[in-house]
């Protein structure tokens, strides 16, 4: 009985031992590899025409700074690809990315980082002439023709409002959208993320304004390529939510 008893022990410590040494190595260790990014257009955080080359030091945007920032002690080499965000979704599928952002998905279509990077508020956006500030004003909605980029979800404050919804159809709906807006051929555009299309460096801020459905709002995310193994995802979930829990990316992003 002592013999089995010392084996027992013997065992135990053994096990032991080796579990405290892969909790010790999967606890912040750098993975001594290339981690591939891909980075689709989201203005105002990412804009193609205003950021040449995310991987120069000499670009400073905001978004790819932060998420560099909050993975670096992971991997060895971070890559970043700027991609349309057609391709990017089927080359994130197919494992030649690791990682894809911004991504709005609120259908949840895609796997993703557990927080998201930030929260997109859906709104309306009008030619300047007939803007409506305050979208609780819902009776001021009646009986106008809001156009609705098809598989885009859409508040309940808008189904209610007595307004005629039009879905919007085709390969790039958001901009169809615009485009029949500024034609008069609807009267209102409800975006997913105003934000993308009104802001200071875009020209169209001088012939639309939008406003926002405070209070409601989805997660734009960080996507994970689903061909990434569990321990990978593990750290990278990890350390971009200390990321976030030491200074937001909405934080960092409106310190200028």
């Amino acid at each position: 009985m002592n013999k089995m008893s010392s084996t027992i022990r013997i065992a135990t410590t053994v096990i032991t031992v080796i579990t405290t040494a892969l909790l010790w190595l999967l606890s912040g260790q750098t993975i001594a590899d290339t981690l591939t990014i891909g980075v689709i257009e989201y203005p105002p955080h990412i804009n193609f025409k205003q950021d040449i080359d995310f991987n120069q030091n000499t670009v400073k945007n905001r978004a790819v700074t932060y998420v560099r920032r909050a993975l670096k002690e992971q991997y060895d080499t971070i890559v970043f690809i700027k991609l349309p965000s057609k391709r990017a979704k089927i080359q994130l599928n197919k494992g030649a990315i690791d990682l894809l952002f911004p991504l709005a998905d609120p259908k949840n279509q895609f796997r993703h980082l557990s927080k998201p990077l930030f929260n997109a508020i859906p709104g309306l956006c009008f030619k300047k002439k007939a803007f409506i500030p305050i979208l609780s004003a819902t009776h001021r909605l009646k009986g106008l023709t809001i156009g609705i980029p098809a598989s885009t979800k859409v508040v309940t404050t808008l189904q209610n409002s007595g307004a005629k919804l039009k879905t919007i159809e085709g390969s790039n709906t958001l901009d169809t959208g615009i485009n029949l807006l500024l034609d008069d051929l609807i009267d209102v555009l409800y975006h997913p993320s105003p934000v993308k299309v009104y802001h200071q460096s875009n020209r169209l801020s001088k012939k639309i304004a939008c406003s926002y459905f405070y209070g409601q709002s989805w997660g734009v995310y960080i996507a994970v390529s689903p061909k990434m193994n569990a321990t990978h995802f593990q750290l990278i979930d990890a350390a971009f939510s200390k990321a976030l829990k030491s200074k937001s990316y909405e934080f960092y992003f409106a310190e200028r």
